[in-house]
């Protein structure tokens, strides 16, 4: 088995298993992702909340910066981390405010 391959099948068990939200982009169906909303950390302090949303890139393919997403029926807007890996696995930052 190809690694590509190996890291669709892990990634569509993290999904089964570790989804924690829905998101739509685009007026499209909505898919699962993994939402996490922890806080990013300068020199030991919390400086401010790093939300992100793990997905595989097929839900979303057209998707760009600063574009809006629904997770769980709340606006976010795209910030980065665009770049899928090898079996097309996600993890987009986002933000409040385009």
């Amino acid at each position: 088995m190809l690694n590509a391959d190996r890291e669709r099948r892990v990634n569509a068990a993290v999904v089964r298993h570790h989804a924690n939200a829905m998101a739509v982009y685009g007026g499209g169906e909505p898919f699962a992702v993994v939402f996490v909303q922890a806080p990013a950390v300068f020199e030991g302090m919390a400086e401010a909340v790093a939300p992100t949303a793990a997905f595989d890139i097929a839900h979303a393919p057209e998707i760009v910066m600063d574009a809006p997403i629904l997770i769980n029926d709340e606006e976010w807007f795209v910030a980065g981390g665009l770049t899928p890996d090898a079996a097309g696995w996600v993890t987009v930052r986002l933000s409040k405010g385009a």
